[in-house]
């Protein structure tokens, strides 16, 4: 990881002093200062808060100002029927998302994340028009972010986002999430005709960026509103990094995502391994 990078990045969005890592000596930055703004460059990326209250929630904040899926979702994306699909004897439309005459936007603070023209998919039941499953992905479009998507990403497709809905009660409820995007790890430099075998691995884009996956399974819903109402009243910790107890009884019993027998015996013995387990 560039640490210098990542430092200078957390100082120039908290403070009013500029930075530039180039300039930054590691000797005069000590490791707790560092770990402090590799959190922050986790937290402002990662993290249930920015799911939840992101713009890429196109449906839960479709109201919002500036939403993707807003007053102007004609100017920013096209719809056109692909095919009629069955799920359970229930006919679905499948409806490919292509783009328009405007790009799409995130407003991240600190990053450039204008410039895209969104792709993918909606599945939409015949009878009543609610939403099954929703396919996004924004890819670079404007001459801006193209550059800066090759240059840092050697990738064009910045955002992956899959939801799915279940129906209780006639209502629609998220029942996965799973969102996908690249980060930056090393800055790297513009290579030229004399460069050394250490700035050449420093630039080596494989190892510049790799793709934080973000996984979110809803077990259970809940619609007791005095229920809702003493959860809403905790304190929320957004923080990412933020020690969480270990529920041994949850996780004997939890097993929605395991793929096999395999992957469970595997989980038990990582668990086992990193003394997880407390008798």
């Amino acid at each position: 990881m560039d640490s210098l990078f990542t430092f200078a990045s957390y100082k120039n969005q908290n403070t009013k002093k500029k930075l530039k890592a180039k300039d930054i000596s590691r000797r005069s930055v000590t490791t707790d200062q560092l770990l402090t703004a590799i959190k922050w460059n986790d937290n402002r990326i990662n993290g249930l808060q920015n799911l939840f209250q992101g713009k890429l929630n196109v449906l839960r904040n479709a109201n919002n100002a500036k939403a993707i899926f807003g007053d102007d979702i004609l100017e920013k994306h096209q719809f056109e029927l692909d095919t009629i699909l069955v799920d359970n004897e229930r006919k679905l439309y499948k409806i490919k998302i292509e783009d328009s005459k405007d790009f799409v936007g995130l407003d991240t603070k600190g990053i450039f994340n204008e410039g895209y023209h969104a792709q993918g998919w909606l599945y939409i039941y015949y009878d009543n028009y609610a939403f099954k499953k929703i396919e996004y992905e924004l890819v670079a479009a404007s001459p801006a972010q193209k550059d800066r998507s090759k240059r840092l990403f050697d990738t064009q497709t910045n955002h992956k986002l899959v939801i799915t809905y279940m129906e209780y009660k006639d209502k629609m409820y998220p029942n996965y999430i799973y969102y996908e995007t690249p980060k930056l790890v090393n800055v790297g430099m513009k290579p030229s005709l004399k460069i050394s075998k250490v700035e050449e691995a420093r630039y080596n884009k494989e190892e510049r960026y790799y793709y934080t996956v973000q996984e979110i399974l809803f077990s259970e819903i809940i619609l007791d509103k005095e229920e809702i109402a003493s959860e809403l009243q905790k304190d929320w910790d957004a923080d990412i990094f933020a020690p969480k107890p270990y529920n041994k009884d949850f996780w004997k019993s939890y097993n929605v995502l395991l793929e096999s027998e395999e992957d469970e015996q595997l989980i038990l013995d990582l668990s086992k391994r990193a003394s997880l387990y407390k008798d």
